[in-house]
Formats: structure tokens, C-alpha cells, sequence
């Protein structure tokens, strides 16, 4: 396995460490843990320390940036894969370190703060994002709904890549919409639930059937 290193994965590593840099600009300021996790409600559940929040964990998402990063260049189809995707999946981690440690800066600064609605409508724009682009994935190792059946025959990816990105798509809509108008839980977690099943079982369906 080759590790090839340009300046977008220097790049995408150093962004990792921007938290940190963050962190030290109001180090007086902070409390001595931050949240790392919440509930579906959006209250903090999770905790650690103050130092290993600031010099720990950045490294630890450096780490994963780079063994992503290594996986997605090593694809032996790495060609086939939509570029939009291809360069979201590259620098997903330290978009979402940056936007997940900065939330929860605010809530350790600002105790009533409702991380729920940021957090969901992210998520929410992030599924579309991807359901509008999965229909032009072809077939590829590290992204996509990737089956064995799906790898087996590029009909089959196909179909099921077209479907899953109008599920996707829907289903971002309804993470928006409950991010906003406050969605009854079972809505959400349903939408969700149908992004990973439905895709699969038509999959296997379509196996079945010979295609």
C-alpha cells in the first residue's frame, strides 16, 4: 500500500489541528471537560478533559484523515468514483472535526445552547450532498454502497446506487425539516433506518433476479 503525501493531505491534516488552535486563544475561558457527545435532544452527555479535548484528540483525527486518505488514493477503482465524492470522502474528517469540536466549544462557553438543530441540519445538507452525487458513482472499493452484489455486477450498482440517492436526498429533507419544525424522534430515526435497509435488501433483490 502506497502513502503518497501532496499538499491536500498536508492540507486536510493541518485543518485537523485548527480546534486546537481555537482552543488556546480561550484556554482561561474553557471549563475543565468538554462535551464530545450528545443526546438525540441535543444536551451533552458525554465528557472528557479539557487537555486531552485540546491535545489529544486533534491527533487522533489527524491519524484517521491520513489512514482515509491512504485507503481512498490505494482504490484500484479509484477512477470510477465521482470526483465531488471523492474529494468530500478526502476531507470529511477534518470538516467534521472542525465543525463538531467548534459545537462543542459553544456548548462548554454557552450552557444553554441547543446543539440539536446545527447538528441536524448539517447532517441533513450533508445527505443530500452525497444522495445527489451517489447516482454517478460508478463502481469502485471505498465509496458507495458497497456489497457483495453491488461489486459483483455493475447493473446491479448502478440501480442501486440510483435508488439510494433518492433516499438519501429525502432523507436529508426530513433531518432538515426535523432539525426546524422539531419532528417527532421516530420520524428521524425511520429515515434513517430506510437510508441503510432499503438499499440493501433492493440490492440483494436485484442479485436474486440475476442481475
Amino acid at each position: 500500500m502506497k502513502i503518497k503525501i501532496n499538499k491536500e493531505i498536508i492540507l486536510s491534516t493541518i485543518c485537523c489541528f485548527i480546534p486546537t488552535i481555537l482552543c488556546i486563544f480561550v484556554y482561561d475561558k474553557l471549563p475543565g471537560s468538554l462535551p464530545i457527545h450528545f443526546d438525540a435532544s441535543g444536551n451533552p452527555d458525554g465528557y472528557v478533559s479539557k487537555e486531552i479535548f485540546i491535545f489529544v484528540m486533534p491527533f487522533v483525527y489527524a491519524a484517521l484523515n491520513l489512514l482515509v486518505n491512504v485507503f481512498i488514493n490505494n482504490d484500484p477503482k479509484r477512477k470510477n468514483a465521482s470526483k465531488v465524492i471523492f474529494t468530500l470522502s478526502k476531507w470529511i474528517i477534518p470538516i467534521l472535526t472542525i465543525l463538531f469540536c467548534f459545537i462543542s466549544i459553544l456548548s462548554a462557553l454557552y450552557e444553554n445552547i441547543n446543539t440539536s438543530t446545527f447538528v441536524l441540519a448539517l447532517m441533513g445538507l450533508v445527505f443530500i450532498i452525497i444522495g445527489n452525487y451517489l447516482p454517478k458513482c460508478k463502481q469502485n472499493y471505498t465509496m458507495g454502497v458497497k456489497l457483495p452484489w453491488t461489486l459483483n455486477s455493475e447493473e446491479n450498482w448502478n440501480k442501486t446506487h440510483r435508488l439510494s440517492g433518492f433516499i438519501w436526498v429525502i432523507a436529508g429533507i426530513i433531518q432538515i425539516a426535523s432539525a426546524f419544525f422539531r419532528l417527532p424522534q421516530a420520524i428521524f430515526l425511520t429515515s434513517v433506518a430506510v437510508m441503510v435497509i432499503v438499499p440493501i435488501a433492493y440490492s440483494f433483490i436485484l442479485y436474486k433476479k440475476g442481475i
